[in-house]
């Protein structure tokens, strides 16, 4: 129909994109070595536009994290500061009783890092949970362009699940830093003069 005298393209489906490089250079090689004169490109370089939107992605990402970061650090901050600033009676009652600012620190601390590990361990569970329900209801989308459509999944990898939960747990450890330090240098009489 096209009048052509040969194939101009061979088009490779692949279940794995990200094998797409070593599938390229293993059929290269192959074709190189029973002397046909065919290219290999990998579908990266049939789309140059795809480097500058993953870039794109990825700045986007970074910016995300650290807003996220902020607001987790400023809620945090504002949750430990006073529920911290409420228990300071009980701050000047274990402080008269002898003990050391360092003790009341630490304790103020400790709770502060089983906030971050329990609410970053619950935060990726939801996480994770609800990527596994997207990805089983199966919704898909047909690209510009395309015929056929394309399924939409979230990827699961340790790094989705890692940088959330050290995000939340990070920002739980730096902001519980102040308030902490704050109580543990309050003095025994206005604390124990406090409401």
């Amino acid at each position: 129909m096209l009048k052509t005298d040969g194939i101009e393209r061979v088009l490779v489906r692949l279940e794995d994109l990200d094998a797409a490089g070593a599938v390229a250079t293993a059929l290269a090689t192959k074709l190189a070595d029973a002397g046909i004169p065919l290219a290999t490109r990998t579908w990266e370089e049939l789309n140059p536009s795809f480097e500058s939107l993953q870039t794109f992605y990825a700045g986007f990402s970074g910016l995300a994290g650290i807003a996220v970061f902020v607001l987790v650090f400023f809620s945090v901050l504002e949750v430990l500061t006073i529920a911290f600033l409420e228990r300071t009676r009980e701050i000047g009652t274990l402080r008269a009783l002898g003990t050391m600012p360092s003790r009341v620190f630490r304790t103020f601390f400790a709770e502060g890092i089983w906030l971050g590990l329990i609410g970053g361990t619950v935060g990726v569970g939801v996480g994770v949970g609800v990527a596994l329900v997207f990805n089983a209801i199966g919704f898909a989308w047909t690209p510009p362009g395309a015929a056929m459509p394309q399924a939409i999944r979230l990827q699961l990898s340790l790094s989705t699940v890692l940088i959330p939960f050290l995000t939340a747990v990070g920002a739980t450890l730096v902001s519980a830093i102040y308030p902490s330090r704050k109580n543990a240098r309050t003095r025994i009489v206005d604390a124990l003069r406090s409401v």
